[in-house]
């Protein structure tokens, strides 16, 4: 009996030193899981606002792009600030940056659930990005565009004034009823130029239609005031003789000579122009899905179940080790106390 005592000595001091040595690992974890957690926490408050701001941005794309596309000279200066600043989030969270205060997260082995988020609003980003560009490329184009139709349609009315001096000219000198009506479809065929130039700039599906109608039916104009000006008789119009409804139609003429001009413009544009439309639309339909990829990236960023490290798993299980260790600690003590206790 007298030999056990030695060896159990032995085995309760291996104990001893196993569980310290347990105690002091899983502390040393511990510790710097919850330090390395705290040194993450204002960093990771960094990238969630840069997050928020790209879900923020996502909207305001949307938005400025319609207005630019409109003509609004003012949202073209908006929608260059907020692509701007959107790349420079979506590259300084990837690639990290001091002046933003966050961390690189595109390539980090230790956080891939930001890193996998991230990738996806980064693949979003390029296309609705490239949108952004095609239509601040444009510029100069669209504003051009938008400001020699808001002219045309200025003019439209003009003419449509003149044309009816010469219907009530044409009535009152007795002219026949067919080439009156003539005179007031020129009229209703104003008003659709004036209708198409509008589909033209508002863009969808019927904007291509639009610009070929638009081209029809400025040559069909075109043909009909010439007819009633100087004759057509193989076209079945008579020549407008009363002295006054002859001067409304010289000056409806000249009026219309600057608007064919304003046509042509229109016309030229509207191929480039509905590129851009359909940009803008991409981003509308884009900013959506832009918005839910940075909500799910807000989400992921500082997560405790989606990184490596630091992370609750590793502080919990840090802990239930730390816990046992101590437990066995207190016991592995207890019985060398025993032991000695039982000695002679």
């Amino acid at each position: 009996m007298g030999t056990i005592a030695p060896g159990g000595s032995g085995l309760g001091t291996i104990s001893v030193g196993a569980s310290a040595l347990a105690l002091v690992l899983a502390a040393i974890v511990f510790v710097a899981n919850f330090a390395y957690s705290a040194f993450l926490d204002r960093r990771e408050d960094n990238a969630r606002a840069l997050a928020a701001e790209l879900q923020v941005g996502s909207q305001q794309l949307a938005k400025f792009a319609q207005q630019a596309v409109g003509g609004n000279e003012e949202a073209f200066d908006d929608l260059g600030h907020v692509r701007r600043r959107m790349d420079a989030i979506v590259q300084g969270l990837g690639q990290g940056s001091v002046a933003m205060g966050v961390p690189a997260y595109g390539d980090n082995p230790l956080e891939p659930g930001v890193a996998s988020a991230l990738g996806n609003v980064a693949g979003i980003w390029s296309k609705v990005r490239a949108d952004a560009e095609r239509i601040e490329a444009n510029r100069e184009q669209v504003l051009a565009t938008a400001e020699t139709a808001t002219s045309f349609n200025i003019r439209i009315p003009q003419i449509s004034a003149q044309l009816a001096e010469v219907v009530r000219g044409m009535s009152g000198a007795g002219a026949h009823a067919s080439q009156i009506n003539l005179a007031n479809r020129q009229i209703v065929l104003a008003d659709r130029l004036s209708r198409r130039v509008t589909e033209i700039l508002a863009g969808g599906d019927t904007a291509v239609v639009a610009a070929d109608a638009l081209q029809r039916d400025t040559a069909v104009f075109d043909q009909v005031l010439q007819g009633l000006r100087d004759g057509a008789p193989e076209s079945g119009i008579s020549q407008v003789t009363d002295p006054a409804a002859l001067a409304a139609l010289e000056r409806a003429t000249q009026l219309f000579g600057d608007s064919r001009r304003e046509v042509d413009v229109i016309l030229e544009a509207s191929t480039d122009l509905v590129e851009v439309q359909i940009s803008a639309e991409a981003i509308v339909a884009d900013s959506d899905v832009l918005l839910e990829a940075s909500m799910e990236l807000f989400h992921a960023i500082g997560s405790p179940l989606k990184r490596v490290f630091p992370n609750d798993l590793i502080a919990l299980v840090a802990g239930l080790i730390g816990a046992i260790a101590v437990v066995s600690l207190l016991a592995s003590v207890w019985q060398m106390q025993r032991q000695v206790l039982r000695r002679p």
